[in-house]
């Protein structure tokens, strides 16, 4: 193979290097094949008759073959169409003064047949010990799949979407083959193939060929293909906003100072967008809607990740999820790659040896080492309600980390102004300390809950609006998610920790940047109990001399007066 003036816009380094090099075995991940074989053609020369490729609905046919069939469309069928007397030919094929290549098309398939590894096994063995054999067998998959035979000798390499230049070049086209005007650029296409980018503009000249093409229908576009997908969920944070979240001050100051993170001025500047955020805390604190209106205030794509999704009965099919998934979000870049209620998603890692054979530990292991290598830009957004299952390398690889607690009373009524406003409802006409301390120790999510069914029990009463007094008392008898959940909220209290010195958290930074409501409502429960919680020093050890007793980094801490 010899290069052509343009191959180093043709194909990756990596592709590149590796079929140069005359490796015997390569596996080559594509999500297009006819785009690989085209960039392919430009260049290889010397080599052009002695490259051929395997489908099993036309054999082994050389590659000129393949790209006329797109033209000609007589699909003939030519020899080997069985995988098995295919590779024989190539283990007999005879030395020749150029390299041979061979391309194998649906890796993944042909490799659950083990008598298939064994003669590629065969042939490497063969390439390996004979220097005049100058051939090399690429597999081509949309997944990477290395059986365990072959892994010393096989070279993975990935064919990546397509860049700024090769999707300009496609959209001029399909603008001057459609007649339509796009202001969108080139920067919302990216992640997408040539073949969705042509799609989606098809689609849009069908829905209004008179409207401009703008980044909100490339958008619109990329979600439904995520969600086709089924790897990732494309979230629409349109709607979402700060001004929608009450209290949290200190993660909402965060996330505004590092959007600059991703802007070019800031990067110019030397800024590097974060790897990772944890949202933890008590259920139903502002956790999954703060990660929503982050992803507005920084203005980038937010997709959800569940790792059950990902999950595959056939060998080596959840891993290979996994890499798809990457694949799939790096294409979107820059963005934000969103784990809610992570703890259930890693779930069963210390028992995956025993209970899946390990899969999911090392789908997580693949997950954990790409948060720390990807040069992509793309911030993995945590939120957990507790820490135990959280593996230790994920939340050591987050740039920050929030604890997210009850409301005080100021944030308490900043959520009920918010509420009653989606409701239509005029909040300054309601007395909102007096509803405030009613919904002492509701979460968020529960004080919306109430808002709800007062608007219910106000109606059912005949009342013209909603009722003050109603709202009052359904805020005062709603039954506290927090009372069930004491142990859960000490142990996270446990791990955050508290310094008194810095009025702020040890592990994780307080999101209000006070300290917690849950700390008052933990030592409540201490004081009230006859047997005091083992967690704690025991009262009958505390001195007898006049001191305070205060929390410190998981213990409890007396301090002389």
């Amino acid at each position: 193979m010899t290069k052509s003036p343009n191959d180093g816009r043709a194909l990756e380094k990596p592709i590149l290097e590796a079929l140069l090099a005359g490796l015997p075995l390569i596996y080559l991940v594509t999500d297009e094949e006819d785009r690989f074989f085209n960039d392919l053609n430009q260049i290889v020369q010397d080599t052009r008759k002695t490259t051929f490729v395997f489908n099993q609905a036309l054999g082994m046919v050389p590659l000129e073959t393949i790209l006329k069939d797109w033209e000609t469309m007589e699909h003939k069928q030519g020899e080997g169409v069985n995988p098995h007397a295919s590779i024989v030919k190539v283990i007999q094929a005879k030395r020749s003064d150029v390299p041979s290549y061979y391309y194998f098309l649906d890796a993944p398939r042909l490799l659950e047949d083990g008598f298939f590894v064994r003669r590629l096994l065969n042939f490497v063995q063969q390439v390996n010990n004979n220097t005049s054999a100058m051939k090399t067998v690429v597999l081509v998959g949309h997944r990477p799949v290395v059986p365990a035979p072959l892994a010393p000798y096989m070279e993975v390499v990935y064919h990546n979407r397509p860049d700024d230049k090769t999707l300009q070049q496609t959209v001029n086209s399909m603008k001057e083959k459609l007649g339509i005007n796009v202001t969108a650029g080139v920067a919302p296409f990216r992640g997408l193939t040539v073949y969705e980018t042509r799609r989606a503009m098809e689609l849009h000249t069908a829905q209004d060929k008179n409207a401009p093409m703008t980044p909100h229908d490339v958008w619109t576009y990329k979600r439904s293909k995520l969600a086709g997908g089924g790897l990732v969920t494309p979230i629409d944070v349109s709607n979402f906003d700060f001004d929608q979240v009450g209290g949290n001050d200190k993660f909402k100051e965060w996330a505004r100072k590092v959007k600059h993170c991703w802007t070019p001025e800031g990067q110019k500047f030397g800024l590097t967008p974060p790897r990772g955020v944890l949202a933890l805390g008590v259920w139903g604190c502002g956790k999954s809607l703060s990660v929503k209106a982050m992803g507005k205030a920084w203005d980038l794509p937010v997709l959800q990740l569940e790792l059950g999704k990902l999950r595959s009965s056939g060998v080596g099919e959840s891993e290979g999820n996994v890499y798809r998934m990457i694949r799939a979000v790096e294409a979107q870049a820059p963005c934000i790659l969103w784990v809610d209620e992570a703890e259930k998603s890693f779930a069963g890692m210390g028992s995956s040896d025993k209970s899946d054979s390990g899969t999911l530990a090392r789908m997580v292991g693949i997950l954990s080492t790409w948060v720390q290598e990807s040069k992509a830009q793309v911030c993995l957004a945590m939120t957990a309600n507790n820490i135990s299952s959280l593996p230790v390398e994920f939340t050591n690889r987050m740039d920050e980390r929030f604890f997210f607690d009850l409301a005080n009373e100021d944030e308490r009524i900043s959520i009920l102004k918010i509420h009653l406003k989606k409701i239509g409802v005029d909040s300054s006409k309601f007395n909102l300390a007096n509803l405030a301390e009613a919904a002492r120790l509701l979460v968020g999510r529960e004080i919306e809950q109430a808002i709800k069914a007062a608007m219910i029990d106000s109606f059912a009463a005949g009342a013209k609006t909603l009722d003050e007094a109603i709202l009052a008392k359904v805020l005062r008898t709603k039954p506290r998610i927090v009372n069930t959940m004491k142990d859960e909220i000490a142990d996270v209290l446990d791990w955050v920790g508290y310094d008194e010195e810095a009025q702020d958290g040890i592990r994780a930074k307080l999101a209000s940047g006070r300290k917690p409501e849950s700390f008052s409502l933990v030592k409540g429960d201490l004081a009230q109990q006859k047997t005091p919680w083992k967690r704690y020093l025991p009262l009958s050890l505390l001195p007898q001399t006049p001191s305070t007793l205060s929390w410190y980094g998981g213990l409890w801490r007396v301090d002389p007066r």
